[in-house]
């Protein structure tokens, strides 16, 4: 029987998508900066879209290596993405998408999810 110590759950990032000004540039990738306390699985993420397609999402540790990738179709409307990544503790993480991707797929840029007022991916990383 395994047990689990120190198991934790959190939520963080937006609750809800703004109602105005929902897209920033369609020439460029936003991307999400955190830090990891402790070792964790990045289990899944909420989008919000108005164009169909896929995605390759990217993790980019602190020092710029890409460390995970990704390819999802995501429909329009609001998502849930499972990513099901597992990260180390450490700083300046970075979550974007492939802007090579996106254009292939969108036409753009950048991946056409509704943005925050901070202009980085409304992603709420559950």
């Amino acid at each position: 029987m395994a047990e689990t110590i120190d198991k934790k759950t959190a939520y963080v990032g937006e609750n809800n998508f703004p109602l105005s000004n929902l897209y920033g540039a369609t020439s460029s990738s936003g991307s999400l900066i955190f830090n990891v306390e402790s070792e964790c699985i990045l289990k899944t993420i909420k989008v919000n879209t108005d164009r169909e397609g896929i995605r390759r999402f990217l993790i980019i540790d602190g020092v710029g290596d890409t460390i995970f990738t990704k390819d999802v179709m995501v429909m329009a409307g609001i998502e849930t993405v499972r990513l099901d990544a597992a990260l180390k503790k450490g700083d300046l993480y970075s979550l974007t998408t492939d802007v090579n991707v996106n254009m292939s797929s969108l036409g753009y840029r950048s991946p056409r999810f509704v943005r925050t007022i901070n202009n980085t991916l409304p992603l709420r990383i559950e």
